[in-house]
């Protein structure tokens, strides 16, 4: 009976410390997304991917629908620099002789595909944890550990160093940041060719919206326009959107099938000052930048977080706040402002074998190029 009577009594005591070491976790993870100096991202959503760090390769785990979305996104991002700096997208490491700068990096998923695809990759992530995870798997590939650097840093400390990339990527990232514009604005500093020149006119109303809007194109009689047209066959004015008959050819590294994760590495350690700056061989005339996020439409509540996080349970609850989603208008909006022109956009849609892959339809998942303003000059 005293046994008895003891287990009742220790049960709950059990269950109280176990509560607050769950807490003490949560409270830890938390204190280390906020101690990033000026980082963009806000500390709460930080704090998710920290308290889930060591799931980053686990072929059914959260972050499995970002292994499913890698393979789309690294084609995008192929196509969307090669037809910036005139590049072949048909060689085996088109962005050879590149620095790219992997904002939000995780666990390294992009970061390694970058590497693979010839890139000298920065990545950078505000979360002490994600980056040791992207470290730990970076020691499986010495090829790719030669070509990335990680570190646990904002993207505002790299701008205060002075540094800048011939692409900067932020793969599904903004939806997760306390201030979406100013976010952009960094970004847009830590590009080659940034200036202080003036936003280009307009109010960004030419980006597709809701259901899967029009894209709103390049500008008219830029270089990186004149090298879209050539390479994918769209007519003068007319939105390169990317997906279907006008894909491109797939890259060699997709990222991993889904269920199997690359043997990829990455070099921890270091400093981003070692990899950022000036330009590239590719001969880009600037900096590219590149976002990919979550449209903010009925359709994406549907299936980003109702099917996704309470159907599926693919990704856990809470994952995504469907009010932060930026609609393509915002985003061309944004970048507008801090200087820069859209240039391509793509949807992101789920095959039936469960891939993701390029379409017209932005209606959900997204992705978008922008160059600098100063030079995509206008036709005379």
């Amino acid at each position: 009976m005293g046994g008895t009577w003891r287990a009742a009594w220790e049960a709950p005591e059990a269950q109280q410390e176990q509560q607050q070491q769950k807490q003490q976790k949560q409270q830890r993870a938390h204190n280390t997304a906020a101690a990033s100096a000026g980082a963009s991202l806000d500390p709460k959503e930080a704090a998710k991917f920290a308290a889930l760090a060591s799931s980053w390769w686990e072929p059914t785990g959260p972050f499995a629908p970002l292994h499913r979305l890698n393979p789309a996104r690294c084609q995008f991002i192929r196509a969307a620099v090669c037809a910036y700096a005139g590049a072949d997208p048909s060689s085996p490491e088109p962005l050879a002789g590149l620095t790219a700068l992997d904002v939000g990096c995780g666990g390294g998923i992009l970061a390694e595909s970058l590497a693979r695809l010839g890139a000298t990759v920065t990545a950078i992530d505000v979360t002490r944890q994600n980056v040791d995870a992207a470290a730990a798997h970076a020691a499986r590939d010495p090829l790719v550990a030669a070509r990335v650097r990680y570190e646990c840093v904002s993207a505002e400390t790299l701008v205060e160093r002075g540094l800048a990339f011939d692409v900067v990527i932020a793969s599904e990232v903004i939806e997760h940041v306390r201030r979406p514009d100013e976010f952009v604005a960094t970004l847009a500093r830590l590009l080659v060719g940034s200036s202080s020149e003036g936003a280009i006119e307009g109010d960004g109303s030419g980006a597709g919206g809701g259901g899967g809007g029009a894209d709103p194109g390049p500008v008219p009689g830029s270089a990186s326009q004149r090298s879209a047209r050539g390479r994918h066959g769209a007519a003068h004015g007319a939105p390169p959107m990317l997906g279907d008959d006008n894909t491109p050819p797939p890259p060699r590294d997709s990222g991993g099938e889904p269920g199997e994760p690359d043997n990829d590495g990455a070099a921890a350690g270091g400093s981003a000052d070692d990899a950022g700056g000036g330009g590239g061989a590719g001969g880009a005339p600037a900096g590219l930048l590149i976002v990919s996020t979550l449209n903010r439409t009925p359709v994406s509540f549907a299936v980003a977080v109702v099917g996704a996080e309470y159907i599926a349970g693919v990704v856990p609850v809470g994952t995504h706040d469907w009010r932060r989603f930026i609609t393509p208008q915002e985003l061309s909006l944004a970048a507008r402002e801090a200087g820069l022109a859209p240039l391509m956009m793509a949807g992101m849609g789920m095959t039936t074998g469960g891939l993701m892959r390029l379409t017209d339809d932005t209606s959900v998942n997204y992705i978008a190029s922008f160059g600098h303003a100063h030079t995509a000059e206008l036709a005379t």
